[in-house]
């Protein structure tokens, strides 16, 4: 027996194919009821894209991100436990800053792609009295 590990019964009574079964302290999950779970919260979610709010988990999740992501993906992490819905509010919130971080973003895209040509201040003369630019 590994140190740190209690086991009920003989070793060999606790292995079948290989495997170790569930002590009756451990719990196993009921995959049916988890997916009509999800299912059930993916039908009360109407949009087909939502905006979630991450909780704080166990694993190091940060509390109060927020973030859009399909139906499903947000029936199983509210399901589980990692989000919730975000409120009318904090979803007008996150779409007004998505929305200004893409005009930020188109505009400067939109300015690297702008050309510049220098000319002299000669030839800027020629322009404005109408005669054709060319070389002197």
């Amino acid at each position: 027996m590994r140190s740190g590990h209690k086991r009920n019964g003989t070793e060999a009574e606790n292995r079948k194919g290989g495997r170790v079964r569930p002590t009756p302290q451990e719990t196993t999950m009921d995959l049916q009821a988890y997916f009509k779970k999800i299912r059930a919260m993916e039908e009360r979610l109407k949009d087909p894209s939502v905006v979630l709010v991450s909780l704080e988990t166990q694993d190091g999740g940060r509390e109060g991100v927020r973030t859009e992501v399909p139906r499903r993906i947000a029936a199983t992490m509210i399901v589980e436990g990692t989000a919730r819905l975000a409120t009318a509010e904090e979803a007008r919130e996150f779409q007004e800053q998505k929305a200004e971080a893409k005009r930020q973003a188109d505009q400067l895209a939109a300015a690297s792609r702008m050309q510049f040509t220098v000319i002299s201040p000669n030839e800027l003369r020629k322009l404005k009295s109408g005669a054709q630019p060319g070389k002197e």
